[in-house]
């Protein structure tokens, strides 16, 4: 992924800041004209049908989905190849398989990538330096900008997904949006699941690594407990809606779990609203949906327990180690094969 990779905050060499805490979802409640009212964030649109929509039906991916066929973001020294063998579509869903596979994708030699940890110390695992093409886990990624055609959305919409996660350490399923020209200059995270970190947690994070910083915000909700194979149905979603002129006020973002606002942003910094408004507002996203394995930031799914090797850091505490080596408490390796299952991916324009 470009710059900051799925939106993991040292991607880019910055730490974790602090997150906000794990909040109770914000009731929406019915206002006039069908128009909910969620808390003190404003009042959010009635959305009706969907702008655009896939359902996942039949046996293959439409046209508008670019599979990627290689390893994508080497900045977090992920260790997945990606494969359009490992995306599956069948019984109304898409499936993104993880497997435990020795892939040789090309015979590039890959340079070696020094990570130096927080005390100073270069942890790069043996995994660093290998043909490019090397890798020990396969999976799968997808994404509507290098689709036929290339399909790109509006800045103002609702954007949502329905899916199952997998739990366990080594996994990192995401649902994403990428600012028309790379994430460096936009991101949005609609679903992280960094489960070494927080088990049975999703995340919700905005980047805006040019203009506004590397982690602008982050936001944690619970979904479900954290129990090994991939879990059960949620509905996730943000909607992204003008916060007054929406030329030249502020813009709010709103994450939903299920249907129930848990954390939102009101972006007002006039350099990144310029940026985003941009000629071609009309077409400002595009989606990916993926399933990124090992790497410095969720542990890998055959090391060690709830510690991220290359920055010297326990995964829970986000703090170098003990005396006594870092908490595993709720902690489980990833059993592979893992799927990520999606029902489906809905955009709703603003009314």
């Amino acid at each position: 992924m470009a710059v900051c990779g799925l939106g993991l905050w040292a991607a880019c060499g910055e730490p974790e800041p602090a997150p906000a805490p794990d909040t109770a979802p914000v009731v929406a409640a019915e206002g006039p004209g069908g128009v909910r009212a969620a808390g003190a964030t404003g009042l959010l649109p009635a959305w009706g049908a969907p702008l655009w929509q896939d359902e996942f039906d039949g046996t293959d991916l439409k046209p508008w989905w670019y599979k990627m066929p290689h390893t994508y973001a080497a900045g977090n020294s992920e260790s997945q190849w990606y494969r359009p063998e490992n995306l599956e579509v069948s019984a109304g869903t898409l499936k993104i398989h993880s497997r435990r596979q020795d892939y040789l994708g090309s015979t590039t030699q890959a340079p070696a990538m020094p990570f130096t940890s927080p005390d100073g110390v270069n942890r790069a695992t043996p995994r660093t330096g290998l043909p490019a093409g090397k890798r020990y886990f396969t999976s799968g990624m997808i994404n509507t900008r290098e689709g036929s055609p290339a399909t790109y959305f509006p800045l103002y919409g609702k954007y949502e997904i329905r899916a199952r996660l997998p739990h366990g350490q080594g996994l990192l399923p995401a649902f994403w949006l990428r600012r028309k020209g790379g994430a460096s200059s936009g991101e949005v995270d609609v679903m992280e699941y960094f489960f070494n970190y927080r088990p049975g947690r999703g995340k919700f994070s905005l980047h805006f690594p040019n203009t506004l910083g590397v982690n602008t915000t982050q936001q944690l909700v619970t979904f479900e407990p954290a129990a090994p194979g991939t879990g059960g149905w949620h509905t996730w979603s943000v909607e992204i809606t003008p916060a007054g002129d929406p030329l030249t006020g502020p813009i709010d973002f709103k994450a939903f779990l299920d249907g129930v606002q848990y954390g939102g942003y009101q972006l007002t910094d006039a350099a990144t609203l310029a940026m985003l408004r941009q000629p071609g507002a009309n077409s400002t996203w595009d989606i990916c949906l993926n399933t990124a394995v090992g790497g410095k930031w969720v542990g890998e799914p055959d090391q060690q327990l709830g510690y991220l090797p290359m920055v010297h850091r326990c995964s829970r505490t986000q703090a170098a180690p003990g005396t006594t080596g870092c908490a595993t408490t709720d902690l489980f390796f990833v059993s592979l094969p893992a799927v990520f299952e999606i029902d489906y991916v809905r955009v709703y324009a603003l009314p």
